[in-house]
């Protein structure tokens, strides 16, 4: 008696699993890929699989790996089947393939073994030895000739024929399937088991289906017949099941694919035979001429995606912050959504109104306008980056420009010495319970950095250069540090260093920096702050939320970013700074070191070489804010 499985089609990009044994049970730990998790509200998902057995636990793990991706898909999708734009889509690119391909390949001369994968038409791999091929073949070739031509009308009137019958009857053939579960596929449609795409009375190892598809009984868990434990696919029969009931999403596609094979088969017909400029075929070139100006956010944001990640050029938490973006506006608008429609820029205005009332699935929070203008800089991006590549017939940005005012965003100022001389007194009750609040703070009041640069120092940092300490803020992607703009400013300056130095403060030795490191040495310890972890590929988070609620005791709504504009403000206010000096201040806090004079700007950080550690120290050491 042959055992009956069904394969349960997996997707193109598989989650990451990971089998963990605790005491004698294995549990799946698999990673929630970034753009779901305000969705799904969590960074994993943890499930006990409820085996002993090694074997076992892989098998399962590689069901709910499936299981998982589909959710995951239906997810992205936001809906649970497809809707008529969604079709009209699928519809639409299917005959585009069907047509276009072909008709262009007819006007180059490129006959149908020189074509490449890319050139490649669907829907001709029909028939008994491979009669759509042969029928491609007859009508690309150069030397046509009248036999070839009739073998080739023969070949599409009766193409023609079978789906007008499927059609009629709802009984689908093997080719239909075939084209059917390679759209359905790639739009995240649930396919029907492997056995429905057999003929009647055929069967196949259940090895040979598909290598690496994992398998599942057709019995509910806990039911299946005593003794089928332990298998062999070698020996696992998959037999024919073609007459059941697809999946109610997957025959909408069934059907929506065989009514376009048809008007599509129906056009290259009149091709072949010469008639062209009928009213068919004028009706299909205008529909696929709408269709090439039609796309959406996820088309646009999928090739950029794709090739921003592939070279490296983005953080994790850059690649979150976008898919929250895309996420946000498929929401808004819907994920089928044909961004075509803001040609009429009109509409880009409405958009903005639906962004000020969305509210963020992970926060809850209605975005803020500094957020708002992200969003619309980062849709300016992708249409930018399609116009320079070509994509999708876009020529035009309606984001270019677009930009609100950020009448609620809070400007960012410098403390007041009031202010400061409250963060001292409350600084003395750290000192002694909160060390690394304590030393964050004054590294960012004495040095102007970020938090997340101040969070991510390593002990090995601090560095005595000639007579000067220095601490030295480095990019060493291995070690989890990096430099804010560092990939751009390679790309803009490439032999130049983005690491940065900066004189420790005497202040700070006064109040016993070098004891504090020396007391870490001690301990074993290799990093400044070793209690704070990086957060969504970020340094700094954890530490910025608490230094803001350190500061609300004290002095009200702050954050940490005020410490950086307190040190840098300190020089403006009280230092009538020379060109060079201000240089200095740029080159410690990490600006871009440009500086305008006489109508012209020049580039300090380009010419004359690297500053000195001595003008460094000579300058900061003037910072005294007389708080105490």
């Amino acid at each position: 008696m042959a055992l009956r499985y069904v394969p349960t089609i997996g997707t193109q990009r598989r989650a990451i699993l990971l089998l963990q044994r605790r005491g004698k049970t294995y549990y799946l730990r698999v990673r929630v890929p970034a753009d779901l998790k305000d969705i799904m509200d969590r960074a994993e998902v943890k499930q006990s699989l409820n085996v002993q057995s090694h074997k076992e636990a892989k098998a399962l793990a590689r069901l709910k790996g499936a299981e998982l991706e589909r959710a995951y898909l239906h997810l992205r999708m936001g809906r649970e089947t497809m809707n008529d734009n969604q079709l009209k889509r699928m519809a639409d690119k299917l005959l585009s393939e069907v047509l276009n391909k072909t008709e262009r390949s007819r006007q180059q001369g490129i006959e149908a073994l020189e074509l490449s994968p890319d050139q490649w038409p669907e829907g001709y791999d029909y028939g008994d030895s491979s009669a759509g091929l042969r029928a491609l073949e007859a009508t690309l070739a150069r030397q046509r000739t009248t036999e070839g031509l009739d073998e080739a009308l023969h070949s599409l009137r009766g193409r023609i024929e079978e789906l007008r019958q499927e059609l009629r009857l709802g009984t689908y053939g093997e080719h239909t399937r075939r084209v059917a579960r390679r759209i359905a596929e790639s739009e995240g449609v649930v396919l029907p088991p492997a056995s429905w795409f057999l003929q009647p009375g055929q069967s196949v190892l259940a090895a040979d289906i598909e290598q690496g598809v994992p398998l599942k009984w057709l019995h509910p868990p806990g039911q299946a017949p005593k003794g089928l434990k332990k298998f062999h696919l070698d020996s696992v029969v998959l037999e024919s099941t073609w007459n059941e009931r697809p999946p109610a999403e997957f025959a909408v596609v069934l059907r929506t694919v065989a009514m376009t094979l048809l008007e599509g088969y129906e056009v290259e017909l009149e091709r072949v035979n010469g008639n062209y400029g009928t009213d068919r075929q004028l009706k299909a070139d205008a529909r696929l001429q709408q269709a090439a100006k039609s796309y959406t956010l996820n088309d646009v944001w999928g090739s950029y995606r794709d090739r921003k990640t592939t070279d490296g050029e983005w953080a994790e938490s850059t690649l979150s912050k976008y898919s929250d973006f895309v996420t946000a506006v498929n929401k808004t608008l819907g994920n089928d959504y044909d961004f075509s429609i803001f040609e009429d820029v009109d509409q880009v205005t409405a958009l903005i109104k639906q962004l000020r009332v969305y509210s963020s699935a992970r926060t809850k929070k209605k975005w803020s306008t500094a957020t708002i203008n992200d969003c619309i800089v980062f849709l300016s991006t992708l249409h930018k980056d399609a116009i320079r590549n070509r994509k999708y017939g876009i020529t035009f940005n309606p984001f270019e420009a677009r930009r609100i005012a950020e009448t609620d965003t809070k400007t960012k100022v410098a403390f007041t010495t009031d202010e400061l001389r409250k963060i001292w007194a409350a600084l003395q009750m750290l000192k002694s319970g909160d060390s690394d609040k304590y030393w964050a703070v004054l590294m960012m009041l004495y040095t102007g950095c970020r938090v997340g640069e101040v969070c991510q120092l390593r002990l090995d940092d601090f560095e005595k250069v000639g007579e000067h300490w220095v601490v030295h803020f480095r990019s060493r992607p291995e070690l989890g540090q990096s430099i804010k703009g560092e990939r751009r400013k390679k790309k803009k300056r490439p032999t130049e260093d983005v690491d940065r130095v900066t004189p420790v403060h005497p202040e700070l030795r006064k109040l016993g920096i070098f004891r504090y490191i020396e007391q870490l040495k001690e301990a074993g310890e290799v990093k400044l702050f070793p209690n704070e972890k990086r957060t969504a590929g970020r340094s700094g988070v954890l530490m910025a939320k608490k230094i803001k609620t350190f500061l609300n005791g004290c002095i009200g709504d702050k954050s940490s970013h005020h410490f950086r504009h307190t040190m840098i403000g300190w020089f403006k206010q009280n230092c009538n700074l020379t060109h060079t000096e201000a240089s200095l201040i740029s080159a410690m806090v990490g600006h871009e070191d440009d500086i305008i004079t006489g109508g012209n700007k020049i580039t300090w950080g380009t010419y004359g070489g690297a500053h000195t550690v001595k003008q460094m120290y000579e300058l900061i050491k003037r910072l005294d804010y007389e708080y105490k």
